[in-house]
C-alpha cells in the first residue's frame, strides 16, 4: 500500500520538470534565415507567447475597408429583404396596415423607401410579391 503513495522527492521532481517545461516553452527561439543564402545564422530572436506574432495581428481598418464593408451590408439587406418580401408579404402588410408585429414593419421599411426611391427595384420587389400571392 505504501508503494501507492508517491514520495516527496519524486513529487519534487514531478513538479521541477514541469517547471522546466513551462520556462521552455514560455520563450520561442526563433531563427532567422540569412535570405542570400538559404541558410541559419547564429542569430536567434526571443519572442514571448504572451504577445501575438507581428503575422497574426490584425490590420489596421482603412476607409476603403469600411466603405467597402458597408456596401456589402446594403447589398446584403437588400438581397434578404428583397428575397423574404415574398413569403411574409401578408404578414408585412398586417404589420404596416392592422395590428401586427412592428419588428416586421421595422426590418421592411428601408426596402419600402428604396422601392420608392428606385422604380426599377420597386417593380422588380412587386413581381416577385406578385408570383408568390398570386
Amino acid at each position: 500500500m505504501d508503494q501507492l503513495k508517491p514520495d516527496s522527492s519524486s513529487r519534487a521532481s514531478f513538479i521541477n520538470a514541469g517547471e522546466n517545461f513551462r520556462r521552455r516553452y514560455e520563450r520561442l527561439i526563433i531563427m532567422t534565415t540569412d535570405n542570400t543564402h538559404g541558410k541559419y545564422d547564429n542569430e536567434s530572436k526571443i519572442v514571448s507567447l504572451d504577445k501575438e506574432p507581428i503575422s497574426r495581428q490584425k490590420p489596421k481598418r482603412s476607409w476603403i475597408g469600411f466603405f467597402r464593408d458597408i456596401l456589402i451590408y446594403f447589398i446584403t439587406y437588400i438581397v434578404v429583404s428583397g428575397v423574404t418580401i415574398g413569403p411574409f408579404f401578408w404578414s408585412w402588410y398586417g404589420a404596416v396596415h392592422a395590428d401586427g408585429s412592428k419588428w416586421i414593419a421595422r426590418f421592411y421599411q428601408p426596402l419600402a423607401f428604396l422601392c420608392e426611391i428606385c422604380p426599377p427595384l420597386g417593380r422588380l420587389i412587386n413581381a416577385w410579391v406578385n408570383w408568390w400571392i398570386l
